[in-house]
């Protein structure tokens, strides 16, 4: 009897099944009340953190070539007070991490800005005092903040006034219709033959970090542009896509991709648990502070406006003098024309440190300068013709 209830049941079930299947599909069952017969979203499916994973699941983050991970946050072992020199080695409340090491003050020629060491002459963020932030296009040069070298500011913008239409030889002088290009400081309807148009503007596409070679040709990754070229500057090798120094990098000791283990510096090349003579280490790295442009006499202090590090102190080449923070050739410099800060008059050119209306002694006038094209870098054999990195105008050729 049992059996046949049981039979009876399910054939009932089944014709209540078949029933629902042909009605309408806008029409909706309800079953024990509800109207929901397959289930919520997050029934069927999970929520979306379910389904993918939260950014916990996804991995470490990736951390930049000076960074290390600690945890799970990239800090910089040589600056943060909490992982200083190495992860959970927590410097004193009132003191630095500066150079991977626990100070009680900042080294000498450094300030304490906010608790980090900073060279106040160099930092483009806090320019002769702390928290000063120069502009975006400025730079910070001996302690204030200016135009690059061979830029002039026009209206609150720096530009280089020897290719700029708008500004062509001098700030608001703009080119017509008839000579709307700038080269070498004036109106053309052509860029001389030293230079190359790109975009409206006359380029050197031999030393031109933004067109090498060729207009929109970009030098990136620490490369510069030489001779039209893209390539690292001497002394660096190009490992993984990054000009890095191998004599120097822990990552890359010696050569490309050969690390030094945790803790290990590299050393003249050679992975090592401390400086070689003469080095000094400056945070992870071993530093010649003799000639370093970065770390020049002590670590952090930066050469800036075209300053080399001799000896251990940033000096201008020879021939040049800083005035404002730059180095210049009061030779031939309208606006430093014998000494710093002594300008010439409109129509003046500045002849052999002199202010005088023409040029004398075999010079060639030049983007408003008096200049010898037989060694002047910037002018070589002809105007507008610059030598390359670590080259030098000779008998009017750029040499190694």
């Amino acid at each position: 009897m049992n059996s046949q209830i049981r039979i009876s049941f399910f054939f009932a079930l089944c014709a209540a099944v078949v029933a629902v299947g042909c009605g309408d599909d806008d029409d909706v069952v309800e079953v024990d009340g509800s109207t929901d017969m397959g289930g919520s979203e997050e029934d069927m499916g999970g929520s979306e953190e379910d389904m993918g994973g939260s950014d916990e699941d996804m991995g470490p983050p990736e951390c930049a070539n000076d960074e290390a991970l600690c945890g799970s946050d990239c800090v910089v072992l040589e600056t943060d007070a909490d992982h200083c020199g190495a992860c959970d080695n927590a410097c004193g409340d009132t003191q630095i991490c500066f150079g991977a090491e626990c100070l009680d003050e900042c080294p000498t020629d450094l300030t304490d800005c906010d608790g980090r060491c900073l060279d106040l002459n160099s930092d483009e963020a806090n320019c002769g005092a702390c928290g000063f932030a120069c502009r975006g296009d400025e730079e910070c040069l001996g302690g204030s903040c200016g135009c690059p070298m061979g830029q002039v500011d026009c209206a609150g913008t720096c530009t280089d006034t020897s290719d700029d239409p708008d500004n062509c030889g001098a700030c608001g002088n703009a080119c017509g219709d008839a000579a709307p290009l700038c080269s070498l400081s004036e109106c053309s309807d052509t860029c001389a033959a030293s230079r190359r148009e790109c975009g409206g503007v006359c380029v050197d596409s031999d030393n031109d970090d933004a067109n090498c070679g060729g207009c929109g040709n970009v030098c990136e990754n620490g490369e510069v542009c030489q001779a039209g070229s893209c390539d690292c500057p001497a002394g660096q090798e190009l490992c993984g896509g990054v000009c890095v120094d191998v004599m120097e990098n822990p990552d890359h000791c010696g050569t490309c991709d050969n690390a030094c283990a945790d803790g290990e510096l590299c050393t003249g090349g050679t992975c090592g648990d401390m400086c070689i003579a003469g080095l000094t280490q400056c945070g992870l790295l071993c530093i010649d502070t003799d000639s370093d442009e970065a770390n020049c006499g002590s670590c952090g202090v930066q050469c800036t406006g075209g300053q080399t590090c001799t000896d251990g102190s940033c000096e201008c080449p020879l021939g040049r003098e800083l005035c404002s923070g730059a180095c210049t050739n009061t030779d031939t410099d309208r606006a430093n024309c014998g000494e710093c800060g002594a300008e010439c008059a409109d129509g003046e050119f500045c002849n052999d440190g002199s202010c005088q209306d023409t040029c004398t002694d075999g010079r060639v006038l030049c983007d408003g300068s008096c200049v010898d094209t037989n060694t002047d870098e910037d002018n070589c054999g002809s105007c507008g013709r610059t030598c390359g990195f670590l080259q030098s105008c000779t008998g009017g050729d750029c040499r190694l």
